[in-house]
């Protein structure tokens, strides 16, 4: 008996009725409703457009709109960049570390793998890239959740995450 279990096999049941212990069931997932993803999408937003629009003041604070003298495009596109690499950090490492966001926290719920396990910095990335997939033709990326069993977006459908609520 002994040498089954230092090889790593399973031992088999005792005849004797003697309980065996047995992995637990996978947990039961409580997926997150639409309204609950809308709002802290919402709060997750105000909070990277404030973090933006602090940059921008401090950029714009150096042209002269009025005169005509400055050239306003190249910062246009540094706004647009700064957005981008602003709001693509803050979800991929916020979701990838915690699982959560800011708004998910304060509305208590969170992204997992589909399995319930929790979800790595990769995941978080491609599920962040998602949002700007999922944003096109309407943002039918997002009102898919509205018709899905699990309430998954198609962001999510990409790495493999659902949104659930925080035990």
């Amino acid at each position: 008996m002994e040498e089954i279990i230092s090889s790593g096999a399973v031992p088999p049941i005792p005849a004797s009725g003697h309980t065996v212990f047995q992995p637990a069931p996978p947990p039961i997932l409580q997926y997150s409703p639409f309204a609950s993803r809308l709002f802290a999408y919402f709060i997750d937003n105000c909070i990277v457009s404030a973090a933006i629009l602090f940059l921008m003041v401090i950029s714009f604070s150096t042209v002269d709109f009025f005169s005509g003298a400055g050239d306003v495009w190249p910062l246009f596109w540094l706004a647009f960049w700064f957005y981008n690499i602003v709001f693509i950090g803050y979800f991929t490492l916020s979701q990838g570390l915690s699982g959560q966001t800011f708004g998910k926290y304060l509305l208590g719920i969170q992204v997992v793998m589909a399995d319930g396990a929790p979800i790595s910095i990769g995941r978080a990335l491609a599920r962040t890239i998602g949002y700007y997939i999922s944003g096109l033709f309407l943002y039918a990326g997002f009102i898919i959740s509205l018709f899905d069993k699990r309430r998954q977006t198609f962001h999510d459908k990409i790495a493999g995450t659902v949104v659930v609520e925080k035990n």
